[in-house]
């Protein structure tokens, strides 16, 4: 199966975001009938990443006992899909790349997350732990806390770029962000992208001559030269996960 027909992306969820062809990460809250994405994605963590976001050794049976009993505690599983979010007649969902769990109890809610080694540097963490604290923030919490390994580079880098306040004690580091400035960070990445949006369609007649093209016509239209094809994605604004990962030409087996 081919990932990406059809995908919309709910980059900055709930608030969803059309993209062109398997241009980006789809987000949305993770159900039961994920656990076996949610496994193979905790499964395919290199041994020092799943140490990390366990904060010890786990073996596979673990992780499946883990997954399996997230429903049974209050909280929210935030699951990043590389493709379709939802299964349909001649699809499933892409596969998850990123997840943000957090289990609340009173106005706190703790927190693990864990994204795919070939997403790291692009944003998605933070994406993951801003839009998850937006929809905390609905349920009453006002923070969320965190345990991990203080060699956890990665996510004490995304914490001090939140704002969070950061505790080291030997190998082990506490952190606790402030939901409402998480939330603040989740609204202006949505303002900045509504902007970048507008502006990037406001350019697009002064693009598209730049590039050969007449926009004034049904098709695009090389100058001097015959017709040719309509190019869908040339002005799409992208973002920071954008072409990520390559479009598989079959799906699992």
């Amino acid at each position: 199966m081919v990932y990406g027909l059809p995908n919309i992306s709910f980059i900055g969820y709930p608030v969803p975001v059309p993209c062109a062809a398997h241009a980006g990460l789809g987000f949305r809250e993770a159900r039961p009938a994920d656990a076996p994405g949610m496994i193979a994605h905790l499964l395919a963590l290199s041994p020092e990443d799943r140490r990390m976001r366990f904060c010890t050794a786990v073996n596979d049976g673990h992780v499946e006992r883990h997954v399996r009993s997230s429903w049974d505690r209050s909280g929210l599983v935030l699951a990043a899909h590389d493709g379709p979010l939802w299964s349909g007649p001649f699809h499933e969902p892409g596969p998850v790349r990123a997840l943000a769990e957090s289990a609340v109890e009173g106005g706190d809610a703790e927190l693990g997350i864990s994204v795919d080694g070939s997403l790291r540097r692009r944003g998605v963490g933070t994406y993951l732990v801003q839009t998850g604290a937006r929809l905390l923030a609905r349920r009453g919490v006002r923070r969320i806390l965190a345990y991990t390994m203080s060699a956890n580079t990665p996510f004490l880098v995304l914490a001090r770029k939140s704002g969070a306040t950061i505790e080291i004690d030997g190998g082990e580091a506490f952190i606790t962000f402030d939901v409402a400035e998480l939330t603040r960070g989740y609204l202006r990445r949505r303002l900045s992208e509504q902007v970048f949006r507008a502006v990037s369609r406001r350019r697009r007649p002064v693009t598209a001559r730049l590039a050969g093209l007449d926009p004034g016509r049904g098709r695009a239209h090389k100058r001097g030269h015959e017709d040719v094809p309509q190019h869908r994605d040339l002005h799409y604004p992208l973002t920071p996960v954008r072409g990520a990962l390559p479009v598989p030409k079959s799906g699992p087996t």
